[in-house]
């Protein structure tokens, strides 16, 4: 099911996050903006952590900088892109993942 179907929008730091040509700098600072957004304000609540992950939550990871994004296809699958790479389905539970997690979020 797409998330528009469920009447799920995508907050628009999103859109900003995958611009290309952001300085290191830049994607830190961005990285601060994200941590500082009122998500709640938009629909979406703050997943605490350890509490089991869901379908459609979005994870918000530290990889290559502060700023990548995942969508949860179950309760471990997360579906993701990297630019120059093909979208690909891996585990959050794995070594690479499971400590780069910076928050999750989850449409209200």
């Amino acid at each position: 099911m797409q998330l528009e179907q469920r009447g799920i929008d995508m907050p628009e730091l999103l859109d900003i996050a995958y611009r290309k040509g952001l300085t290191p700098a830049q994607r830190i600072a961005l990285g601060k903006t994200i941590q500082d957004y009122d998500a709640a304000a938009i629909g979406w609540d703050t997943v605490p952590a350890g509490q089991p992950l869901r379908e459609f939550d979005v994870v918000w990871l530290k990889h290559g900088g502060p700023i990548h994004f995942g969508v949860m296809v179950d309760g471990i699958t997360m579906l993701h892109i990297e630019e120059g790479a093909e979208a690909c389905t891996e585990r959050i539970d794995t070594v690479t993942w499971a400590s780069r997690v910076l928050g999750v979020y989850r449409h209200a």
